[in-house]
């Protein structure tokens, strides 16, 4: 009578996972979908419709107009206008549904590494700590869609070694070039990936005769050369914040990759070789085909040279022109190291065990929400994940080299799957240099997540799962409770968001709401009025006002110029309406007095709306 069916039993080892994954998906979804069209940015909202209407209309990126990113996000968000209208609601709904076929990702690589109810609440952590707090389609967020993406492949080739995953991964990573050159970090993650597997299948093999000198020659040179690249991205500030956020956990996977390289048993150049450029092959193809496909138009046009330089050089100008932002000083690691060692207490220390202290801990989180609301104790909070990704990496970093008694459950597929979070987390971290606003490190916090949780489950046994799901509630509510709400991408900071959101009219925004919409509504509605044929030029930071008012910019640049383009600019006889800026994010562009002049005399008839000085000649 007690004994339950064997086919019971079955049905519901089955259904568990299943509904562990449903519930994370319906919870994910409608957590996003609730903040999708909340809020805007016009400067990345304005510049990310305009580029992909200036690609509907026919234009080349980088040859036609001037491209903010690599120019594969213009093409699908222009396929968005077509297929959903021309609205800034279609680029949120196409990423909306990237980031449904996220959620799973993220689910399948936690589920590898911890039990299905662990996976959904990591799940949870990951999706509320990212893009719901910047709903705005921007190529950071595909980076890291299509970084998930490319480790669910990784995963799965880590149990199922075939070749068509390492293809899929190198799709993921030429796709995330395709949206922003930023996905070169991910790329270069899972190249230390497999330098790391390689020895890990050299270990494996009996050892034969013969030193690899070359082969150890090759991979210290290469990883020497990759740190030295990372030195000189970030050479104009090698200070202790950037050094510490960006150098240092890439400093960590390098110096780990060495030293096992140094320690491994010997083995012939040639068949070490031929087991890492076995794997570099299908991935780095991978990475070429959607590149390829990119840059193909250009060559049939001849004008491959203006994509480089677009992608490369001017891209690069552009990101170490604006205005800098540090990382959080490196004084506040304090706040990590103390989430850290909490973790690490309740996976190691046998008095955390029992209700007790499960519940001394639900208290103290219960009160934390409540009161963890002013600026300060926000931030202190914040910086006890934000700055997680350094000790993460170096302590996940010590555990491969030394490998522990404690860490029980770390078997060859275990080390592998810890090497590539690790590296994911590193790397693709530095997406937040040069400008580390807080809601930079919500484009990789999900990684960091990730990464965090495969070092958890090193133990086979942790003592206290109910102190670590405390835990994981607490940043989960605190993420949903007091930081989505605060629209950080706004201010950039945890200050109050004292300016309401308001919901657009115009068929362009409609459905959008974002603070001040009936200041940007009117300044659209004055420069149609005022600009019979159709053109008007709007400087620096105003691609919203071209989208908007749908009139057409007779320049190829939608950004901003510099003082002499501008004077130039303004002296055409067709140009009948000019906006200006006055509070810009990065106000090198703003006129100079010499050319404001001669705008006031070009332009005498004006009117201030909002941040928008609005100039017409009749």
């Amino acid at each position: 009578m007690g004994v339950k069916s064997p086919i019971t039993n079955s049905k519901l080892a089955v259904s568990s996972p299943f509904l562990w994954f449903a519930a994370a998906l319906l919870f994910s979804a409608a957590y996003m979908f609730a903040w999708s069209n909340a809020g805007w940015l016009p400067e990345d909202d304005g510049v990310l419709a305009q580029s992909a209407l200036r690609v509907l209309q026919g234009q080349l990126p980088h040859r036609d107009f001037v491209e903010t990113y690599t120019g594969g996000l213009s093409y699908l968000n222009a396929a968005g206008f077509r297929l959903l209208g021309i609205n800034l609601v279609s680029l949120r709904v196409v990423m909306f549904l990237f980031f449904l076929g996220w959620v799973p990702a993220v689910f399948y690589i936690g589920s590898r590494i911890a039990s299905p109810m662990i996976a959904a609440g990591i799940t949870l952590a990951a999706v509320v700590w990212s893009a719901p707090n910047y709903p705005t389609p921007m190529p950071s967020w595909y980076n890291l869609f299509f970084a998930v993406f490319g480790a669910a492949a990784l995963f799965r080739y880590l149990e199922a070694p075939a070749r068509c995953w390492l293809f899929g991964a190198g799709i993921c990573g030429g796709l995330s070039f395709d949206v922003k050159i930023t996905g070169l970090y991910y790329v270069a993650a899972v190249l230390l990936f497999i330098v790391y597997r390689e020895q890990e299948l050299n270990s494996e093999r009996e050892s034969s005769s013969g030193h690899p000198y070359a082969y150890r020659i090759f991979v210290f040179g290469v990883l020497l050369a990759f740190l030295a690249s990372l030195v000189i991205l970030i050479r104009h500030r090698l200070d202790v914040p950037d050094i510490t956020h960006f150098l240092v956990p890439a400093l960590a996977l390098v110096s780990l990759l060495i030293v096992r390289e140094w320690r491994a048993q010997d083995g012939k150049s040639r068949r070490r070789f031929h087991a890492l450029f076995g794997m570099i092959g299908p991935f780095g193809l991978g990475v070429l085909i959607p590149v390829i496909a990119l840059v193909s138009p250009y060559a049939r046009s001849s004008s491959s040279g203006m994509f480089f330089r677009g992608v490369f050089t001017a891209g690069m100008e552009r990101a170490l022109g604006i205005s800098a932002m540090p990382p959080p000083p490196a004084q506040f690691l304090f706040l990590p190291a103390g989430l850290l060692f909490a973790i690490a207490l309740a996976i190691y220390w046998r008095r955390t065990a029992g209700f007790v202290p499960a519940l001394v801990v639900a208290a103290v989180f219960a009160g934390g929400l409540r009161f963890f609301a002013s600026p300060g104790s926000l931030m202190r909070v914040w910086f006890s994940v934000s700055l997680l990704t350094p000790l993460v990496v170096m302590i996940g970093a010590g555990i491969l080299l030394a490998r522990p008694a404690f860490a029980d459950a770390l078997s060859p597929v275990r080390r592998q799957q810890v090497m590539l979070l690790l590296a994911l987390a590193a790397i693709c971290g530095i997406v937040q240099f040069p400008f580390a606003a807080p809601i930079y490190f919500c484009y990789c916090a999900p990684l960091v997540v990730l990464a965090l949780l495969a070092l958890t489950t090193i133990r086979r046994q942790p003592v206290s799962r109910a102190v670590l799901a405390l835990i994981l509630c607490f940043y989960i509510l605190f993420a949903a409770i007091r930081i989505t709400p605060r629209h950080i991408y706004r201010n950039f900071s945890f200050l109050p968001d004292s300016p309401p959101l308001q919901s657009f009219h115009l068929p362009r925004a409609a459905g959008i709401t974002g603070a001040f919409a009936g200041n940007y509504e009117a300044a659209a509605q004055i420069v149609r009025e005022h600009s019979p044929n159709g053109l008007l030029v709007a400087t620096p930071e105003c691609p919203d006002l071209y989208f908007l008012s749908g009139l057409q910019n007779p320049t190829g640049n939608d950004h901003g110029f510099s003082p002499g383009e501008l004077s130039r600019i303004i002296e055409r006889p067709d140009l009948n309406v000019l906006v200006i800026n006055m509070q810009p994010v990065f106000p090198q562009q703003l006129p100079t007095p010499v050319v404001a002049r001669r705008i006031v005399q070009l332009f005498p008839h004006s009117q201030q709306i909002g941040k928008y000085w609005i100039g017409w000649r009749k």
